[in-house]
């Protein structure tokens, strides 16, 4: 079975409480569920980083509908591939609003670089999220030091 994984990061128009973002997730989750999809959602000061994954349809109606959500600006995709399976299976809607003290609470998976943020090397993390934050922490550094 061939499922499509489209990666992407946006800016939201403001910045969104953790309420709000939650909220955004919740919607999410119930959107996947009913199109088949599964994925992450991370946030972090005012930014967005997304990956969805399922049918190649599902996965198209569901980019255009973020893409026209005025919610967020700057999309820029980062990846848009057809791969042999899900990465994240057991996630309608895996989230996480990052916080700097989370990311200290967990030094077997994250480290204090130079220029903030990073993933340590041998993490127990899917190399996809190893990309995931590693990207997410290169578009972010000032904000994680």
């Amino acid at each position: 079975m061939c499922i499509r994984q489209i990666v992407y990061v946006s800016s939201g128009t403001r910045e969104y409480s953790s309420e709000e973002v939650e909220k955004i997730a919740d919607t999410g989750r119930s959107n996947n569920a009913q199109n088949e999809l599964t994925g992450v959602l991370l946030y972090y000061d005012g930014n967005f980083m997304q990956l969805i994954e399922g049918s190649a349809d599902s996965v198209d109606e569901t980019y255009k509908r973020i893409v026209s959500d005025t919610r967020h600006t700057g999309i820029l995709p980062l990846q848009d591939s057809m791969v042999e399976e899900r990465s994240f299976p057991d996630y309608r809607m895996g989230f996480s609003s990052i916080a700097k003290d989370a990311l200290a609470a967990s030094p077997d998976l994250f480290e204090k670089l130079p220029t903030g943020w990073g993933v340590k090397p041998g993490a127990d993390i899917d190399q996809k999220l190893v990309v995931l934050f590693r990207t997410f922490f290169t578009i972010n550094s000032g904000n994680f030091a």
